[in-house]
């Protein structure tokens, strides 16, 4: 097995890490190991919550070889990165795991990323596999909005630049500039 604690370059990493060979009796023989320079992926993991993005800590980055048998999972750090540092030359795709995504009730955007690591003489850094996760869409929000002057209740719906607006729970009167908004319920009397 090679020994790679005593390569001065962490990017250089054996092709074969494990090997065999016949060696003389009483003699030193050199050995000629090929290495090659590896290459480092990292991306970045946020969650779109209205106009702001949050990064996501905790989540699996799974990433497999296209044309290799390369297969790992690669947590995001506290700031919602990731990283690996070791890739050999070659195709590869990275996701976000789908159950998680599944209990968090969101997509990532887009679904997979797909890159190549090239052989260069100082390492490939492969940067940008960014992921957005945004909510899934709702019953609610994939209904077609109603086309009359009622909401889905049945209520009136009055379109107007500014209503005079009193709430039916604290009797506060509020003057507005839409007669509805997306996210919460409140029942509003017209004022005199």
């Amino acid at each position: 097995m090679v020994d790679v604690s005593g390569v001065r370059n962490p990017l250089w990493m054996p092709k074969n890490p494990v090997f065999t060979f016949i060696a003389d009796p009483n003699r030193y023989k050199a050995i000629d190991v090929p290495f090659f320079v590896a290459g480092v992926v990292e991306g970045n993991v946020v969650r779109r919550i209205g106009s702001e993005d949050r990064p996501v800590a905790g989540l699996k980055v799974h990433l497999h070889g296209l044309d290799s048998d390369v297969q790992m999972d690669l947590p995001t750090f506290s700031d919602g990165s990731f990283y690996h540092m070791g890739l050999t030359p070659g195709r590869y795709e990275v996701q976000v795991d789908s159950m998680q995504l599944a209990i968090l009730g969101v997509t990532a955007r887009p679904a997979t990323r797909i890159f190549t690591v090239h052989e260069t003489p100082s390492g490939d850094v492969v940067e940008g596999l960014d992921f957005v996760l945004v909510p899934l869409p709702t019953e609610r929000s994939a209904q077609k909005e109603p086309t009359n002057d009622r909401d889905e209740a049945g209520i009136s719906v009055l379109d107007c630049d500014q209503l005079r607006l009193t709430c039916g729970a604290c009797e506060k009167d509020e003057t507005t500039s839409a007669a509805r908004t997306d996210g919460g319920y409140a029942i509003w009397r017209l004022s005199e």
